[in-house]
């Protein structure tokens, strides 16, 4: 119990209390439920010579009235807010995908132009100065040599 009574406070830590209300609160209940049981049980078991039938009835309503109807009324209380803890926790992931998936979208809308911009411009600061040496050895292969190279060419082309 202690255990599920850390976790619980460190769930509501995380979340808050809006999400986590009465789950710790579920968690107390269950533990004094419990303990009322294992005392009950005990004494039970210590009237175990003095009245058979008395020990049974008490047997009885403490698996029948007990146990069946109020621990299982408090596990299924703590379960149905627990599930409604996943699903709020559910929620916020689906929210947080939804966020992710339109940043996404929208960071790809706006560096899509500079993505073309840059292409187009590192094409023209390649593509340039081949056309230029192509019309150049053209020329000189059609016999005219005294065509000069008009630009000046990067480091690379000189």
């Amino acid at each position: 119990m202690t255990n599920i009574r850390r976790l619980e406070l460190e769930q509501r830590e995380a979340l808050g209390v809006d999400f986590t209300q009465g789950s710790v609160e579920d968690t107390d209940e269950l533990e004094q439920l419990l303990y009322e049981i294992i005392k009950e049980f005990k004494l039970v078991v210590v009237s175990m010579n003095t009245a058979p039938l008395y020990q049974q009835e008490r047997l009885r309503s403490l698996l029948e009235v007990t146990i069946d109807d109020q621990f299982r009324e408090a596990i299924n209380s703590a379960v149905s807010r627990q599930s409604r803890v996943v699903a709020a926790i559910n929620a916020k992931i689906d929210t947080l995908n939804t966020v992710m998936v339109w940043f996404t979208i929208g960071l790809g809308a706006l560096s899509l132009p500079l993505i073309i911009y840059g292409c187009y411009w590192l094409f023209n600061r390649l593509y340039q100065p081949l056309i230029l040496i192509r019309n150049t050895t053209n020329a000189i292969a059609s016999g005219q040599y005294q065509q000069p190279i008009s630009e000046k060419l990067d480091y690379e082309f000189q």
